[in-house]
């Protein structure tokens, strides 16, 4: 929340900050609008994007979390810029998918190899080369409910 100037209470929303509750919780709705709103902008300025790490780290400079990225893709005025978002984005969904059947194959087996692992991966990536999959399905759905985006056909 970089530029934010009011300090926040992380007790707002809770049951814990009954004292000035509405005061907080209204705090906090004016900080992420402002920060949806610098999203926005951000995204509308974004220009000369050469990697995936000069976006990611563009983005924290200006304090603002890889989450946004849905709401910031339609408002990306350069080209390459959205790109590089909507693979991000893309990227970071299937990380979280291969991550969690990692997370599953290791509270199934008591031991789990590096050979595990390895057919995870593998077909994970296969899955992907075909266009057709479900696991693209799930990908849409991922960008919709994680990202608040809706991710068609056009966009892969």
């Amino acid at each position: 929340m970089k530029g934010y100037k009011i300090p926040l209470s992380s007790d707002a929303f809770s049951n814990f900050g009954k004292i000035n509750k509405a005061e907080h919780d209204k705090e906090v709705e004016g900080a992420t609008l402002f920060l949806h709103e610098s999203a926005v902008a951000t995204a509308q300025s974004l220009s000369n994007i050469s990697s995936h790490a000069s976006l990611v780290q563009t983005l924290h400079s200006k304090g603002i979390n890889l989450r946004l990225i849905g709401k910031m893709i339609p408002h990306a005025s350069d080209k390459a810029a959205r790109v590089f978002l909507i693979e991000e984005m893309i990227s970071r969904i299937i990380k979280h998918h291969i991550r969690d059947r990692y997370q599953a194959e290791m509270e199934e087996n008591l031991l789990v190899f590096q050979e595990s692992f390895r057919k995870i991966s593998c077909d994970v990536l296969n899955r992907l080369l075909d266009a057709k999959n479900d696991l693209w399905i799930f990908v849409t759905k991922e960008a919709k409910q994680r990202y608040q985006f809706d991710l068609s056909q056009d966009h892969l």
